[in-house]
């Protein structure tokens, strides 16, 4: 499979899940090597909106880092990682 190829296959998936209807519009990448190759957008930047969402596009994501750092905790404490072998520590407090 060339990259054309797989490029096209991840362009369909998009396409598929924008037309769910579940998010009025989303942007995405891939990343090789740490160089984009490949990104394209659907649907619109806010809902009510004519604009095409792109690579450079920001969203507002609310609150999503919260749950996101706390889910990537849990997955260290799960894989055996201790406050001693990262040098970290973890507060719940704000």
């Amino acid at each position: 499979m060339t990259a054309k190829h797989a490029f096209g296959d991840i362009d369909a998936l998009f396409d598929r899940f924008a037309a769910t209807g579940v998010a009025p519009g989303l942007a995405f990448g891939v990343v090789v090597d740490g160089e984009l190759v490949h990104a394209g957008g659907r649907g619109t930047l806010r809902a009510g909106e004519i604009a095409e969402p792109g690579p450079d596009s920001v969203f507002r994501i609310a609150s999503m880092t919260k749950s996101f750092t706390a889910s990537t905790v849990l997955l260290l404490r799960d894989d055996g990682w201790e406050e001693d072998k990262t040098g970290a520590r973890f507060s719940t407090q704000d």
